[in-house]
């Protein structure tokens, strides 16, 4: 395949996973948390063998305080949050200062906002759980902060570029992790 086909190839693929993504953006917040959730359980079910680096990941941080049930299960739920995350991100698109608060809840700000005064920056690190996509782009819109973002690029270049349009749509600088 020839550069130019290659670069063809690869805009209408990002156009089209854009349109999926403005697509899912339609869905109701509540509905397709719902929908995403159910599609996890049935994804961590349906391909129990697949979820087996997760699952050894759960294990070697729990080790023998959680029972394999236990463990299995909130295998599940984990599994269940990243689907509803696909539900959730694709709502960026349609953030305006009017409507963030039916999507985030800024817990503390004061300290924040108190803490960003001081004009020396401010550091915030996160869990992979809750939806960091919205939290980088809530910050950067509710409360005008410049954030950036450390990432790993995924590895389906459509696919990144895709994410980093999502998470540099309010000015966040997005840093890829190497």
């Amino acid at each position: 395949m020839t550069s130019k086909n290659r670069r063809t190839v690869f805009t209408l693929t990002y156009w089209a996973m854009y349109g999926g993504v403005w697509l899912l953006s339609v869905i109701p917040i509540r509905i397709g948390q719902s929908i995403g959730r159910i599609l996890g359980y049935v994804l961590a079910w349906a391909l129990k063998g697949r979820v087996v680096s997760s699952l050894n990941n759960l294990r070697y941080v729990y080790g023998s305080t959680m029972s394999e049930a236990e463990l299995l299960a909130l295998n599940g739920r984990i599994i269940a949050h990243f689907a509803q995350m696909l539900f959730e991100a694709p709502h960026i698109l349609g953030l305006k200062p009017g409507n963030l608060g039916r999507y985030v809840v800024f817990e503390n700000e004061d300290a924040l906002t108190r803490a960003a005064a001081r004009g020396r920056g401010v550091f915030m690190l996160t869990a992979h759980f809750g939806n960091w996509e919205f939290m980088s782009a809530a910050t950067a819109l509710g409360l005008h902060a410049k954030n950036a973002v450390v990432v790993r690029p995924a590895d389906f270049a459509p696919a990144d570029r895709l994410l980093t349009t999502l998470r540099s749509r309010f000015g966040t600088e997005i840093i890829p992790k190497h």
